[in-house]
């Protein structure tokens, strides 16, 4: 098989397009199967950081059961599967992505692809007390967050991911679920033992697979 990256970039976004199709077309209540997810995660390109087709389920099945807006961190692959069933609920779906060339990807994607619905940020990390996060002041954010896709910031930043709950957790709804990725490794574990610690939110792991977690946040009561 010839390797993504030799493949010109117009011809690999007529073939998303061409499987997108797909999904969208599948029947209500049928998610996309694992071999269809396989093929957009390989035309996606991107080896090594293109989520999970786990991971990409979960989401599919998170998001068609969110009764609220979805709020996604960092785009991707994630992004074209939320909109998909999000398409289908007109349920709200805002991303925050930092990096500009995966910004730009991410729109020129959403305008092929009809994804009107889908609000994608361009929020650049700033420094918070002791971690980075996206820097959302110039934009509005959606209140009552049912679901977080949490797939960024990168690992390697200042407090990896952290900054979502003391930056974010004002936007969330009384029970919000949070689908974090990588917890594979260590940095991610310990992202999830710190948000354990927030005074004004307890949090429970729902299930954890090999390279994701799924969490409920509720608030606590005074």
């Amino acid at each position: 098989m010839v390797p993504i990256w030799k493949i010109g970039q117009t011809y690999r976004e007529h073939r998303l397009k061409t499987l997108y199709q797909r999904v969208t077309a599948l029947p209500e209540g049928v998610p996309p199967s694992a071999a269809l997810l396989h093929r957009l995660k390989w035309w996606w390109g991107n080896p090594g950081f293109t989520a999970t087709v786990d991971y990409l389920n979960a989401i599919w099945n998170a998001a068609a059961k969110a009764e609220g807006p979805i709020l996604e961190c960092g785009s991707g692959l994630t992004t074209l599967v939320a909109g998909a069933i999000t398409a289908k609920s007109g349920m709200p779906l805002v991303v925050l992505e930092h990096h500009l060339p995966s910004y730009h990807r991410m729109a020129r994607m959403i305008e092929q692809l009809n994804l009107s619905h889908v609000q994608l940020l361009y929020c650049p990390l700033t420094a918070f007390d002791g971690f980075d996060w996206y820097d959302t002041q110039d934009h509005t954010l959606p209140e009552k967050v049912a679901l977080v896709i949490c797939d960024g910031p990168p690992g390697s930043n200042s407090g990896g991911r952290y900054g979502l709950i003391p930056v974010m957790q004002h936007t969330f709804d009384e029970t919000c679920r949070i689908l974090i990725d990588d917890t594979h490794r260590r940095k991610e574990r310990a992202v999830i033992r710190r948000w354990c610690q927030e005074p004004s939110l307890e949090i429970v792991e729902i299930f954890r697979q090999r390279t994701f977690a799924k969490l409920m946040v509720f608030r606590r009561t005074t």
